[in-house]
């Protein structure tokens, strides 16, 4: 029941509209207001500007209609970030400083829909980054993104690549210490990389079997520079726990007064009000409701059928050929039927991403038995690859018994 729950809780998260309501059947959908939308304009609000747009300013724009009233929207929809005393990147001359750091997120930030690019996008290009190379071989290829405000203390945000040259991910601690740290270093938690030099570490499950055990590896932590690493990732631990909230920053758009809005929805005149007919879908697309009534007399069409809902199939078909691997052949021996279900409702990639990231890290808890926990998503790599190898396939019984459950611990 408990499962049940929390699955249907996550297809809330991921699948309400921003705004958290719902379109009514009279009132036509969001999809149906971008559809109607020209096409510089559909690329204005669904490309240009949505990370940064608020949803009270989204739904105000797809009531426009007219050319001339979407440029008004648009010149305050500026003047709003533009003012005095915003915090960065905000303030005077935002409208070119945000164009340019789309530029840089794309070019220089893994590029505009990856973690880094978004939070870039965002929050402006961090005051300073620390790569902390002594830490090779004990953490991945790690980050440490600071970011100053006028008051209060610094924000700093940790990335990491899962692979060497992957693409940045942004760690949330609900992802757990082991995504951060190397497969073969002698450390199962970041506080172990501040245990005085000589103190052995935890290290492997069977320390008396493992290289950790050895005299004088306990020093191998990166010294200080790990330490500080484990302090940063614990402070942003105490913001949001063991959750994967750090990782909203990546959607949250900066922040701006609405106010003014609804004396700027009043001036637009065609902007619908709660004296005004409101605008109705018909065939020809969307329209204002007198206009509908004014029309020569037809018959009433048959209400339209209610949108077929899609098949697996259907849903299959219409992902990106890498997510669609990934559900289909990466992850088709562990995934469970509730999570795939979420999965195949999910039409954004940042969505699936996100999902992604939690779906590791609930495999990856510290108190699961092998082969999952820590370090659980690069393990199961590598039994993939001896499914396949020694073990007659991953679709064969052999194989898929060792991808679920790990190699035996001895054959007869």
């Amino acid at each position: 029941m408990r499962k049940a729950a929390f699955f249907a809780f996550l297809v809330v998260l991921f699948l309400l509209p921003a705004d958290g309501s719902a379109a009514t059947p009279s009132e036509p959908s969001r999809k149906q207001r971008i559809a109607a939308l020209p096409e510089e304009e559909r690329k204005w609000l669904t490309e240009f500007v949505e990370p940064i747009i608020l949803p009270d300013e989204e739904k105000l724009f797809l009531e426009l209609t007219q050319p001339h009233h979407r440029e008004m929207f648009k010149k305050e929809f500026w003047e709003r970030r533009e003012r005095e005393g915003l915090a960065a990147p905000l303030g005077p001359g935002y409208r070119q400083r945000y164009e340019h750091l789309r530029d840089v997120a794309a070019t220089q930030y893994d590029g505009l829909t990856s973690d880094a690019g978004r939070l870039v996008v965002r929050r402006g290009e961090p005051a300073a980054v620390d790569t902390l190379e002594t830490c090779d071989g004990v953490l991945k290829q790690v980050e440490v993104w600071t970011y100053r405000s006028s008051v209060g203390r610094p924000t700093q945000h940790v990335f990491y690549r899962p692979g060497y040259g992957a693409q940045r991910k942004l760690w949330s601690p609900g992802l757990g210490d082991a995504a951060l740290i190397q497969p073969a270093a002698c450390v199962i938690s970041l506080q172990e990389l501040c245990l005085p030099p000589g103190v052995a570490a935890s290290g492997a499950a069977n320390p008396g079997d493992s290289p950790c055990s050895q005299p004088g590896v306990g020093t191998k932590r990166c010294g200080e520079a790990g330490c500080r690493f484990a302090r940063i990732a614990e402070e942003i631990r105490s913001r949001h726990g063991d959750t994967i909230a750090e990782l909203a920053q990546l959607s949250k758009p900066p922040a701006v007064s609405t106010e003014g809005l609804d004396l700027l929805r009043q001036r637009l005149a065609s902007v619908p009000n709660s004296d005004a007919k409101p605008l109705e879908v018909s065939n020809s697309g969307i329209v204002p409701a007198a206009n509908v009534q004014t029309a020569p007399a037809v018959p009433a069409a048959p209400p339209a059928a209610p949108a077929k809902e899609l098949s697996k199939k259907e849903r299959l078909a219409a992902m990106p050929e890498d997510d669609r691997k990934w559900l289909t052949e990466y992850v088709a021996p562990i995934i469970q039927p509730e999570e795939e279900a979420l999965y195949l409702q999910l039409t954004e990639p940042h969505q699936r991403e996100t999902f992604k990231e939690a779906f590791w890290a609930r495999r990856e808890k510290a108190t699961y038995q092998p082969p999952l926990g820590p370090g659980y998503r690069h393990r199961y790599e590598e039994l993939r690859r001896l499914a396949d190898e020694k073990y007659d396939g991953w679709r064969n019984d052999a194989g898929r018994m060792v991808v679920r459950w790990g190699e035996p611990a001895s054959i007869e």
